[in-house]
């Protein structure tokens, strides 16, 4: 038996992962792999099983990173609210800075591959409930602190994570710095408000109630 090829697996997996990334999952094949990885089919197979599997190793690679970058970010030696700010001041420069746009390999994922693979979907609904988790306890920080008034943290979390995927989605179409960072600002000016709004929906008889 011959002896298996070594490769660097950090290497091969961020390869794979701009491949994925720059064309999706159903438009990269087999071969394209072996020739962004230089390795052969076969050590792609004996490493990650299946084309499947090495598309989730590129997930897990990415969301691990968004998640060490939130992380940095909000730990800071700043203010908690300033934190936030600053994280979304760093997504927006790693927006503008990206010359291809392919936005969000997650959220990419979540249109593409999520909705006909149930783990891969719970794979990514995990990793986004962690961001959301982290955002949560940040805001409570500001609100023990008297940065954001007393206001469900954990739907303001929610908030800022739908935020945040709005900011890649309106990126990808190339928006400039600019206007991304209106949209940061009147997004995170809600943080701050007194309280929430209730929200209006329609009884089981059409009835605008609150």
């Amino acid at each position: 038996m011959g002896r298996p090829i070594e490769f660097d697996r950090n290497e091969v997996l961020e390869q794979a992962l701009q491949l994925f990334w720059n064309t999706g999952y159903s438009a990269t094949s087999v071969a394209n792999l072996v020739e962004a990885t230089k390795l052969k089919p076969g050590s792609l197979y004996a490493a990650f099983k299946s084309k499947r599997g090495l598309f989730i190793a590129t997930l897990d690679r990415y969301a691990e990173r968004c998640i060490s970058e939130l992380q940095r970010c909000l730990s800071a030696d700043q203010s908690p609210l300033n934190t936030i700010r600053y994280y979304f001041s760093q997504l927006i420069l790693k927006i503008v800075e990206d010359e291809e746009s392919k936005g969000c390999f997650l959220i990419n994922t979540m249109l593409e591959v999520a909705p006909h693979d149930h783990e891969i979907h719970q794979r990514v609904m995990d990793y986004f409930s962690d961001m959301e988790g982290r955002f949560a306890d940040k805001i409570k920080q500001a609100q023990s602190c008297g940065e954001i008034p007393e206001n469900q943290p954990d739907e303001m979390a929610k908030f800022l994570m739908t935020g945040s995927w709005g900011l890649r989605i309106m990126g990808s179409t190339r928006q400039p710095e600019w206007q991304l960072q209106k949209m940061a600002d009147h997004m995170l000016s809600v943080l701050t408000q007194t309280a929430a709004k209730p929200m209006i929906h329609n009884d089981s008889q059409g009835i605008m109630s609150i």
